[in-house]
């Protein structure tokens, strides 16, 4: 028994001086820069636990890693992400057990984790403008994680991850980076408008609002906040406020033809006609070819024109009566010019069709009124 203890022994020991000297291998291979022997052998060495204890074990194996990552050989496949890491975690743990004689190797191990940094974050844009999202999240998350680690990290990796995730449709994760950036004091107008769309995504309603609110209270003249803050009231039908918000929005986006197009729907909507009328004629103005603004000018005149039409029918005063129908017949007229216009931009859209159809058999046009006819039997 005891010779199979000596035996057992020896064969540790053995094992253990096997380990030291492939430490002192992979330090010869990599002064030669054979690094694939050198990768080898500091894999094996670094079990030793006297080995494993060494800052300088743990820098090799990073510094192994390091230049693999920037090496042009083909044979590498150069920047992948697991080598990325492992270098990282390397040099992390060659700080860690840094003895403090050497200031400058400390120097080095902190400046090799921030270039590791910085070819990750640059790889995950990369990536992101080419639209390999998961891949991106991936190195991302890495240089998130390294800056994390040297107490750098910015609202532009944050952001970039949320981002990211937005693509992925992972909202939940969005809405996280977008929060962590807010609450580290990153709170600017990108931030808080991204999270706002990660919230409405998720339909979180009440926490969109409450956000929506502090972001245009720190900010009350930022647009994109200001357009979030529109869009809430409409789907909301808060038409007086909606009002509001886009009159402030137009002090400073004066030619936006969404603003005014917008504006002149709710001013429909809330029955000041010559408002809403001189509002259609201002986006038209902007935008002759706006096929909605046409369209719905077309039909407010068309609208006006019908109900006129109806006191028209009901009046015996002779006088009356005729005032009615030079009144309605100039709706009529302009109702055609604009929806003949919108008709110009999309010839088959049934809503304009339909309105024609009903002005070329006042007007008498049977010819029109039977091309409008045939194209609205094809749908």
């Amino acid at each position: 028994m005891k010779k199979l203890l000596v035996f057992t022994f020896l064969c540790l020991s053995t094992l253990s001086f096997s380990q030291k000297q492939k430490y002192t291998i992979a330090k010869v291979e990599a002064s030669q820069n054979n690094l694939e022997a050198a990768l080898e052998n500091i894999e094996i060495a670094i079990k030793d636990p006297k080995v494993n204890s060494k800052h300088d074990a743990w820098a090799l194996k990073g510094e192994l890693y390091f230049k693999i990552l920037n090496s042009e050989e083909e044979k590498y496949n150069r920047f992948d992400k697991n080598r990325c890491k492992t270098s990282y975690i390397s040099y992390k743990k060659a700080i860690e057990l840094y003895d403090g004689k050497s200031s400058r190797k400390l120097d080095d191990y902190k400046g090799k984790i921030s270039l590791i940094n910085n070819m990750a974050f640059n790889k995950g844009i990369n990536l992101y403008n080419e639209k390999k999202y998961q891949d991106a999240a991936e190195y991302l998350e890495l240089a998130y994680e390294v800056s994390t680690y040297l107490k750098k990290e910015t609202s532009l990796e944050l952001q970039n991850l949320g981002l990211v995730y937005e693509n992925l449709k992972n909202y939940s994760k969005a809405e996280f980076y977008y929060k962590t950036a807010i609450n580290k004091g990153y709170d600017n107008e990108n931030t808080c408008y991204f999270l706002l769309y990660t919230l409405m995504a998720q339909n979180k309603n009440e926490e969109y609002v409450t956000q929506l609110n502090k972001c245009r209270a720190k900010d009350p003249n930022n647009l994109n906040l200001l357009f979030s803050d529109i869009n809430l009231n409409l789907n909301l039908g808060n038409n007086e406020k909606s009002l509001a918000l886009i009159n402030q929005a137009l002090e400073t986006e004066s030619t936006n033809v969404i603003l005014k197009f917008t504006k002149a729907t709710i001013l429909e909507k809330l029955g000041n006609k010559k408002e809403a009328e001189n509002a259609y004629l201002e986006v038209i103005a902007l935008k002759p070819d706006y096929f909605d603004a046409l369209y719905n000018l077309g039909a407010f005149y068309f609208n006006d024109f019908a109900d006129l039409s109806a006191k028209m029918n009901e009046e015996i005063n002779e006088v009356a009566y005729t005032d009615y129908k030079t009144k309605a017949n100039k709706l009529m007229e302009k109702a055609l010019i604009y929806l003949e216009k919108a008709r110009n931009i999309k010839p088959n859209d049934k809503g304009v069709l339909i309105a024609l159809q009903e002005i070329y058999v006042r007007t008498g046009d049977m010819e029109k009124f039977k091309e409008v006819k045939d194209a609205l039997s094809k749908q």
